[in-house]
């Protein structure tokens, strides 16, 4: 074999995977949210990330929240908005949240019914009541609970990416 071919080159380096978007899972998030999604397609253990697609059907609105850490979410398709800012994103938007940002999206509008953004998240996602009083936490940790619980009753659905 030659060293410098690609073959050889590849065998000394970790492998690459690749999964399709049909090999993970659309997971409801709260049953007092229908039709809110989640597809973990990376949860970073070791540094408190995750890469998520979010999926919510037009006219829901998320509990109001914070997030601990920073946040970039990039709009895929539909129209959603924070009811506390006058923008809107469309497809094709880019929206940072900074570490203590505190907001309440809605999804507005969509050809198909559904807003679907790619978000990476850092740290905790704290969600709140009206008098600003944490009521539930989404992180790596929930994340690992809810793939697990899915993938004893799914065995043959691959898993996300986990770094731990």
């Amino acid at each position: 074999m030659n060293p410098s071919s690609p073959s050889a080159s590849a065998a000394l380096l970790p492998p690459i995977s690749c999964l399709q978007d049909d090999d993970r899972p659309w997971l409801p998030m709260d049953a007092r949210l229908p039709g809110l999604a989640i597809k973990y397609l990376h949860i970073n253990a070791a540094d408190d990330e995750m890469t998520v697609l979010l999926k919510m059907p037009v006219g829901l609105a998320l509990p109001r929240h914070r997030h601990d850490g920073a946040v970039f979410v990039y709009t895929l398709q539909g129209e959603w908005r924070y009811r506390e800012y006058d923008w809107i994103a469309r497809p094709g938007s880019t929206v940072l949240e900074p570490a203590g940002s505190h907001h309440t999206p809605e999804a507005i509008a969509s050809e198909t019914g559904e807003v679907v953004t790619f978000n990476v998240m850092r740290g905790d996602l704290v969600l709140l009541d009206e008098a600003g009083n944490e009521t539930a936490r989404e992180n790596c940790r929930v994340a690992l609970l809810r793939e697990r619980k899915f993938a004893r009753a799914t065995p043959d659905v691959a898993p996300p990416f986990v770094t731990r």
